[in-house]
Order: C-alpha cells, then sequence, then structure tokens
C-alpha cells in the first residue's frame, strides 16, 4: 500500500512538472509571436513613415525643380522664383531627399527602392533641364512624362507593399492644365 501511494505520488508529481513545462511551453511561444508581431508592426510603421518623408523630400525636389526650370523660361508648373533662391532651395532639398533615401533603403523592399531610385533619378535628368545643362524641348517634356510615371510607379509598388488598394493614382492635375493649354490652340481654330 505504501508503495501504490508512493507510485501515485510521483505519477502525480509528473503529471505536474509537466502541466507546468507544457504551460510554461505554450505561454512562451505565444509570446514570442506576440513579440514577433510587435517589432513586425513597428516595423511597418517605421517603413510606411519612411516612404511618406521620402516621397515629400522628392516632391520638395522636384517642386524647386520646376521652379527653376520656370525661372529659366521652360513651361514648368508653379510660379517662378529667382533662379538663385530656386538654386539654393534645390540643394537643400537634394539634401533632405537623400537623408529621408538612407532609411529607405534601410528598410524598404528591393522592389521599392529600385523604383525610388528611378524616381529620383528622374528628377535629376529634369534638373539637367532646369540649370541650362541640356538644350532640348523635347527632352524636357520627356523628362517630365519619365518622372511623372517613375512616381506612380513608386507609389504603386510602395501601396501595393503596404496593402493599400492597387489602384492607379492619377496624374498631376497641373499636368492636367498643361496638357489643356497644349489642346486650346487647337479648339481655338474650331467655327
Amino acid at each position: 500500500m505504501v508503495v501504490s501511494s508512493l507510485v501515485q505520488q510521483i505519477f502525480t508529481l509528473v503529471a505536474v512538472v509537466v502541466g507546468a513545462l507544457a504551460s510554461y511551453l505554450v505561454t512562451h511561444s505565444h509570446e514570442k509571436v506576440r513579440w514577433r508581431r510587435e517589432v513586425q508592426a513597428r516595423r511597418e510603421e517605421r517603413r510606411t513613415a519612411a516612404y511618406a518623408d521620402y516621397g515629400r523630400a522628392t516632391k520638395a525636389e522636384f517642386q524647386w525643380t520646376m521652379r527653376l526650370a520656370h525661372s529659366r523660361g521652360l513651361p514648368a508648373f508653379g510660379s517662378a522664383s529667382d533662379g538663385e533662391h530656386a538654386e539654393v532651395e534645390l540643394l537643400r532639398a537634394g539634401h533632405e531627399r537623400a537623408t529621408e533615401w538612407e532609411e529607405v533603403l534601410l528598410l524598404g523592399s528591393v522592389e521599392a527602392i529600385t523604383a525610388a531610385r528611378r524616381w529620383h533619378e528622374s528628377i535629376w535628368r529634369l534638373q539637367d533641364h532646369a540649370r541650362g545643362n541640356a538644350d532640348d524641348p523635347a527632352g524636357w517634356s520627356a523628362a517630365i512624362d519619365e518622372t511623372e510615371r517613375a512616381r506612380s510607379a513608386f507609389y504603386e509598388v510602395v501601396r501595393r507593399e503596404l496593402g493599400i488598394s492597387p489602384a492607379a493614382i492619377p496624374g498631376p492635375s497641373w499636368r492636367l492644365g498643361r496638357q489643356r493649354v497644349a489642346a486650346a490652340p487647337e479648339q481655338a481654330d474650331e467655327p
């Protein structure tokens, strides 16, 4: 009887230890999964912020490029700015974009990095025209079109990556205005 009582106590003790160990392992596993989700959520928040900050900085660089181009007589949106002022602001905006670029390189997917690089490199081609290093009106227009395509491609990649609706992003309204202005002379010839 003493032996069976002792065996029963040992089985009970083993069951308690196994239950505690199982409970620990399940709890540890759940905590590990929860921690990974939290880390992933923070990473996604940082990635979203990196993409948004890069987009704002790149847009500012584009806008100052257009103002510089406008000051040099190229057909561009926005108000003309003093050429020297526009150049200074363009350099500042380029520095800001380069700073934001580093976080995109750190947190971005390969596809997003590639699309972002195409976007800012297309703006550099615009800057060649805006600074007078390229004197080709057709090239200016093609460079604007290329920049618009690169911008749209960047946002399409980023939206898909972040799980946001993949709907196409409409072109900029200033571009539509430019197209209407270009179409207006033809309409003027109509009776």
